[in-house]
């Protein structure tokens, strides 16, 4: 590629004199690719336990709310066969009805949101598998490669003396491309 990096820092006069060899500057820059392809692994496995967990427990919620929605029904017939037989009366099926119905409403409004969060899962879980692809890919990646692709990730650096600099990168633009 050929690119050299530049930064400019003008307010501390000291930097203007550092001075490092771009070999040594690529070397430095593709060490830290590798360390950031690493941890770019290592978060990418943690996240997608995470979202996995959350998302056995949202289909769990959901199964549990929609059955007893579905228990409200048989509560329903149960109750006006008591009332029918005189076990329970008038003034009692009525309120009893009334609290079914509250409740099936409360479930209701529960079983939209935790849908709703249950999408968000379903979205998360396809960035997870996204970052676990660019992770995978990135990771098998030979060291030529990764040269390759080091002038991509790289967005600017910072000289900070001369034995520092401050590496700032675009991994969001590069891996989804990688």
């Amino acid at each position: 590629n050929g690119k050299i990096f530049y930064t400019s820092i003008t307010s501390l006069s000291h930097i203007s004199k550092v001075r490092w060899d771009k070999t040594r500057i690529e070397e430095v820059v593709l060490e830290a690719l590798k360390a950031q392809i690493a941890m770019m692994t290592v978060q990418s496995r943690g996240k997608s336990k995470a979202v996995q967990s959350k998302g056995t427990m949202l289909r769990q919620k959901l199964k549990i709310l929609t059955g007893e929605l579905k228990s409200g029904d048989s509560q329903k017939v149960q109750s006006y066969l008591d009332y029918r037989e005189g076990r329970i009366t008038r003034e009692d099926f009525i309120a009893l009805r009334a609290q079914r119905e509250q409740r099936a409403r409360e479930l209701q409004e529960e079983i939209a949101r935790t849908e709703a969060e249950y999408q968000e899962y379903l979205d998360a879980e396809e960035q997870a598998k996204k970052e676990r692809a660019i992770a995978r890919k990135t990771g098998s990646l030979d060291e030529e490669s990764l040269r390759e692709i080091m002038y991509d990730a790289v967005e600017r650096v910072n000289f900070v003396d001369g034995q520092n600099i401050e590496i700032v990168w675009k991994f969001d633009d590069l891996f989804r491309t990688a």
